[in-house]
């Protein structure tokens, strides 16, 4: 996860410009991308929270179920 993130701010830097800070929009490519990132990036986080909660959930259940034997 944290690999992806950086990863993540990493190919948003690209998109901008490093001369200034201001992002460098000249084409609908550059946008698009970063669209396309952002969404894969929200995505991929919102998986990783359902997963880590399922996870979670099952664990609590069997914890429950061995500590009541």
């Amino acid at each position: 996860m944290v690999t992806l993130f950086f990863l993540f701010l990493r190919l948003q830097s690209l998109l901008f410009s490093h001369k200034t800070y201001v992002p460098c929009f000249e084409s609908l490519t550059h946008l698009f991308l970063l669209y396309v990132c952002n969404f894969i990036f929200v995505a991929y986080t919102l998986i990783y929270i359902a997963q880590t909660n399922f996870f979670l959930a099952v664990y609590r259940q069997v914890d429950e179920l061995l500590s009541t034997q």
